[in-house]
């Protein structure tokens, strides 16, 4: 039988504690951006909207794959089963998450632009993917739609953003360790 390892001292049980609340503050100030009523016209809007309509144009591009049927207008696929990509579709509140915990992790500055590039791209074509999924989900069983929209899909974003950080946190921390190792040499 392993040896069971004892609980860790308090003092490197706290030592989290600080990363924890960066990060949720962090998330917060996210989310009060993200979902603030910024007025139509105005510059965060657009760029919001932005995001959506390249959400949908890859969705689209991914429904096409299988339904040649399907066509784009702004935000709205349609085909055999249409959907509005709306700002609850846009996946922008799982990336917060990312970026909120990447931004709170203790490493150096360029790790983190690295880190969160490649995280929202990963979540960005994650989402597309959820998009698409949830086109021919409504298409051939439309029973379970609201389910898959509302619960499974979504909890399987978040958990994949928590996959993401914690990928990004094992590179991070190699490279922190190599770095270590090269001042060593020297």
């Amino acid at each position: 039988m392993p040896a069971i390892d004892p609980p860790a001292p308090p003092s490197e049980q706290t030592h989290c504690v600080p990363f924890v609340v960066r990060a949720l503050a962090l998330m917060l100030g996210l989310h009060a951006l993200y979902y603030y009523p910024y007025e139509a016209g105005s510059f965060a809007h657009a760029l919001i909207d932005a995001f959506l309509r390249m959400q949908a144009a890859g969705s689209a591009a991914l429904i096409r794959l299988f339904d040649g049927e399907v066509s784009l207008q702004g935000t709205i696929i349609s085909g055999r089963f249409p959907l509005e990509i709306v700002r609850s579709c846009s996946s922008l509140d799982a990336q917060a998450l990312f970026a909120a915990t990447v931004l709170a992790f203790p490493a150096r500055i360029p790790m983190k632009v690295l880190g969160l590039a490649a995280g929202s791209v990963a979540l960005s074509a994650l989402n597309m993917v959820r998009i698409a999924s949830l086109y021919f989900i409504g298409a051939d069983m439309p029973d379970i739609f609201d389910e898959a929209r509302d619960e499974l899909l979504p909890l399987a974003l978040v958990v994949m953003a928590c996959m993401c950080f914690g990928a990004w946190v094992r590179w991070a921390l190699a490279q922190e360790q190599a770095v270590a190792r090269a001042e060593v040499s020297y």
